[in-house]
């Protein structure tokens, strides 16, 4: 996006390069998280990929419930995605955890940070 793009899209008008390149990474973060979702939730339904594990259907569910990850989880608590409510409950719920972090991260930390964070997550660790 162009500052201009990147002002219409954060609401702000006009934004100088640097602020558009904020903008821009802080919704590339966010998409990450939708991503994140719909790999985990396409993966582990027993369905499989379909219409209610598309990133576009998590984000909708998402924006329901001010985009607390707790709100998604409790959607999820249906019999059928017991997996992967089982999954992300995992080490004190780390997988709602990292969610939450990418969907809805701190506004006082930048994107790079924020990634970086997110790297160094529990939900990583080495499980050997």
């Amino acid at each position: 996006l162009d500052p201009v793009q990147a002002g219409e899209f954060a609401g702000r008008g006009t934004l100088d390069e640097d602020e558009a390149r904020k903008v821009v990474m802080r919704e590339d973060v966010y998409r990450l998280g939708l991503i994140f979702a719909e790999l985990v939730y396409g993966a582990m339904s027993p369905e499989g990929p379909n219409a209610r594990t598309h990133s576009s259907f998590i984000e909708r569910r998402l924006r329901f419930k001010g985009f607390d990850v707790e709100g998604l989880r409790e959607w999820s608590l249906e019999p059928s995605w017991t997996l992967i409510v089982d999954f992300m409950d995992k080490d004190e719920k780390a997988g709602w955890d990292l969610m939450q972090q990418l969907v809805k991260p701190d506004e006082t930390l930048s994107s790079l940070e924020i990634l970086h964070k997110a790297m160094r997550h529990p939900f990583f660790k080495d499980t050997e």
